[in-house]
């Protein structure tokens, strides 16, 4: 009897937690990392980068918005601010429901309310547009990035399941972008807990006889150069901002242009340093570019992922015509391209960079 008394009240606390939980989906000050099933690095992001609270209570939380190439239209152009698979905005409303948006460029809008407090058996219309209603099926103590928390499912009349934790936010959902396939929670970066981002730290400790095999290229109107080479550490200098590294090159060069076609190779040693205050972070997953200046002082785009324990960094190259075109810049809206539309980029040719490092 005394056992069935402590498992009653257990399950009655249990309850109480679940019932008096703030649930939400998303936490301000975090980002949220996902996993495609089987994937092995992550695939999607989701962070508030800004929030606006309005007069009647709502606040709307802007989400990670990237820049995405116009292939349908144009290659040579792209968007910027589209959001990603949870849409471009989060509205979090006076009454506790969430309402995700995605009115971008490029793909379907999204629509779809979700309320977070809602108990087993509740039921909502999630959206009105199509009718599709969503309801709480299953509510329970579980364990989340090895961490206990209070987990709900949330199941759509469309068949599409989300999983909703307290503590940690968004577990599980569909992600409409890749044909419904559902991606899950692998990590929180504030929290420390599962995937993180790559830091100043992580990417640069390179130490003495690591290797790294790198092309570049710089095209231009009047031609261009590449390089190809393979460069070993042999000394490295911590500084009070940065790293001093001393590479011993072998590299193969290659110009073309109005002097012709020339090849030529080199063996030297070449200094680079690499300032904390202008990497606080890489941005180490795919499909999510980060902003750089390039050499003319425009804004360029740039890419990294982690690949079978090697990091990868390069330029993000769409080809366009002739050339590759690995920088996009903006246009104001009086630009005789694009006067149409101040969200509109254009990429024009530039500078190809890609690295592949391996530690030793």
């Amino acid at each position: 009897m005394k056992k069935i008394c402590t498992s009653l009240v257990a399950l009655a606390l249990a309850a109480s937690h679940l019932a008096a939980q703030n649930w939400s989906p998303l936490t301000l000050g975090e980002t949220h990392h996902f996993r495609l099933k089987d994937s092995t690095h992550i695939t999607h992001t989701v962070r508030i980068d800004s929030s606006l609270t309005l007069p009647n209570g709502n606040t709307i939380f802007f989400l990670n918005r990237v820049l995405r190439r116009w292939d349908a239209v144009d290659s040579t152009y792209a968007w910027v601010n589209q959001g990603q698979f949870l849409g471009q905005t989060a509205t979090r409303r006076a009454d506790g429901h969430w309402v995700f948006e995605g009115l971008n460029k490029l793909t379907d809008v999204l629509n779809l309310t979700i309320i977070p407090t809602a108990s087993v058996g509740q039921s909502w219309v999630s959206n009105a547009s199509t009718g599709q209603t969503a309801s709480v099926t299953a509510a329970a103590l579980s364990s989340v990035l090895g961490q206990p928390d209070s987990v709900k499912t949330i199941q759509f009349s469309d068949g599409a399941t989300w999983l909703l934790s307290k503590t940690h936010g968004l577990l599980r959902c569909p992600d409409p972008q890749t044909a419904g396939l559902e991606v899950q929670l692998s990590g929180l970066e504030t929290k420390q807990l599962g995937d993180r981002l790559y830091r100043f730290e992580d990417f640069f400790t390179y130490e003495v006889g690591d290797v790294f095999e790198i092309r570049s290229s710089d095209d231009g109107l009047g031609g261009g150069t590449s390089e190809h080479s393979k460069r070993t550490v042999i000394q490295r200098k911590l500084l009070s901002d940065g790293v001093e590294h001393t590479f011993d090159r072998y590299a193969k060069f290659s110009s073309y242009g109005f002097g012709g076609t020339q090849n030529w190779t080199r063996h030297d040693t070449i200094t680079e340093t690499v300032f904390r205050s202008a990497h606080p972070h890489i941005s180490a997953y795919p499909n999510q570019a980060i902003r750089v200046e390039d050499w003319w002082g425009d804004r360029g785009t740039a890419v990294a992922t982690f690949h079978e324990q090697e990091l990868r960094i390069g330029a993000y190259l769409p080809v366009v015509g002739w050339h590759s075109c690995g920088l996009f810049h903006e246009l104001q809206t009086t630009d005789v391209w694009a006067g149409f539309s101040e969200n509109l980029l254009a990429c024009r040719p530039g500078q190809f960079y890609q690295e592949r490092y391996r530690a030793g």
